[in-house]
């Protein structure tokens, strides 16, 4: 009898926590949801406060706008996704936006100080994307370098147990096992 109620209180914490994590996920997922929505209503207005200006100020005021847009969708995705990918491409996508704003921004000179205007736009934006590619390098390498050094720790505590016969190797190996992820 008491390992049967033991055994429902277990079941039934498991399925709470199960529960808890499914409502945790519906609450992420409505909150990621709102601020998408929010970010298309909000581009919206400043869209149609644009449309009273003309010209190149139209287009920076709509490039601001998009910027606005891409940057809280991007922000919004890598806080949802919870990943350095997703943040890694919300850094791009929206470094891509500030060149197109930059760019558009430079329309309102002419000659030498428009291109050098256009070349500032592209380095801000080379800078960042190159930063971006580069911590990923180096996630990549930090990565590698505790794989290697899980399948070190995991083979020396297997060559530990080689000295040692029957119940007690068995045992050694059971607990380098337990202790060491095996090598990938």
């Amino acid at each position: 009898m008491i390992k049967t109620r033991l055994c429902l209180a277990i079941v039934a914490t498991f399925g709470l926590c199960i529960a808890g994590a499914s409502a945790e996920d519906s609450v992420a997922e409505a909150t990621y949801e709102a601020s998408v929505e929010r970010a298309g209503a909000d581009h919206k207005v400043a869209l149609a406060k644009c449309d009273a200006l003309e010209d190149n100020a139209e287009d920076v005021c709509e490039a601001e706008a998009e910027l606005r847009l891409v940057t809280a969708k991007a922000n919004a995705n890598a806080r949802h996704e919870n990943t350095a990918e997703a943040r890694a491409e919300a850094r791009v996508d929206i470094a891509d936006a500030e060149l197109a704003l930059a760019k558009q921004k430079c329309d309102d000179v002419t000659g030498n100080e428009h291109d050098v205007c256009v070349k500032q736009a592209e380095l801000k934006h080379t800078s960042t994307t190159t930063a971006v590619d580069a911590n990923e390098e180096v996630a990549t390498a930090v990565d590698e370098r505790a794989e290697k050094v899980q399948d070190a720790e995991y083979t020396l505590a297997m060559e530990k147990c080689e000295p040692l016969r029957g119940d007690a190797q068995t045992q050694c190996e059971e607990m380098a096992k337990a202790q060491h992820p095996e090598p990938h």
